[in-house]
């Protein structure tokens, strides 16, 4: 009875670790071993994309003391869904930042002269990505949070105003877009007097 008993019961306590193993073959697949997924690094061009990044914040002015707050929305004005795969879970890391320090009214300056901003995503860790379903005339927002010295400004230097064109674009493989420009104005604040 003894003998009996622990041979039951070495029985069940190996079928349950062998259960419970990761990696073990589906039912009714023998020889078979699951790897774990593999981080893809390479994504194709999405094609017969209909869609649109454009800058929604209605603020234009900020001041030296403040960061600047910036949100861009990606629409999907396809008639079927947009399904990005390599849509990265931090959300500020899908959107790079152009921009050009402007004067004032003058033409747009060509794009080979505009400095790049981008997000700050290791090279050699994979970021965690998860993919992003757009339907038809639906969007998501990424917002992006800037300071001063992003802008190679510093806000003691700054008496007047300052402009700054800035487009969005998307930080991804497989599909490039880009926002129009926008001018942001940077200020300092006026002093508060007392009497």
């Amino acid at each position: 009875m003894d003998t009996q008993f622990k041979t039951i019961a070495s029985g069940a306590i190996a079928a349950l670790l062998l259960s419970s193993c990761a990696g073990t073959a589906p039912e009714g697949v023998k020889g078979a071993v699951i790897k774990p997924p593999q981080v893809a690094t390479k994504f194709p061009a999405l094609k017969n994309v209909n869609a649109e990044l454009d800058c929604v914040s209605p603020r234009r002015t900020f001041y030296t003391d403040e960061d600047i707050k910036l949100t861009f929305r990606l629409t999907n004005f396809s008639d079927k869904r947009l399904l990005i795969h390599e849509w990265m879970r931090r959300q500020e890391d899908n959107v790079r930042i152009r921009y050009h320090l402007a004067s004032g009214e003058e033409a747009l300056p060509p794009f080979a002269e505009w400095k790049v901003i981008k997000p700050m995503v290791p090279a050699d860790v994979p970021p965690p990505r998860q993919s992003l379903e757009l339907t038809t005339s639906c969007s998501t927002l990424v917002d992006k949070t800037f300071k001063l010295s992003d802008f190679g400004l510093n806000a003691r230097d700054i008496s007047g105003d300052r402009f700054v064109l800035i487009v969005g674009e998307l930080n991804l493989q497989s599909l490039r877009l880009a926002s129009n420009p926008v001018k942001i104005q940077i200020r300092r604040r006026a002093a508060v007097v007392n009497e």
